[in-house]
């Protein structure tokens, strides 16, 4: 949640455990864009089409490096917890 979230918005989502809707949730950052249901499949593919030519090594480099804490926790197998 810190990895992509502020910690203002990380604070209140967990402290309170609030629930955003989509516009809200795109406001605090939390989701990269709201969409009315019947969008959401053409704009996800849309999407998926630009960044075909990014996937593989590259794009796999660039989310390694941009959640490198998150990973190093999640790989960590002496302390599943952090």
């Amino acid at each position: 949640i810190r990895a992509r979230l502020t910690p203002q918005t990380a604070h209140e989502a967990m402290t309170t455990a609030r629930r955003y809707g989509g516009t809200d949730a795109a406001a605090a950052s939390i989701v990269d864009r709201a969409l009315p249901e019947d969008a959401v499949r053409s704009t996800a593919l849309d999407l998926a089409a630009s960044l075909a030519g990014k996937a593989g090594n590259t794009l796999g480099t660039i989310k390694s490096r941009l959640y490198t804490e998150v990973l190093t926790t999640l790989r960590d197998a002496t302390n599943p917890l952090g």
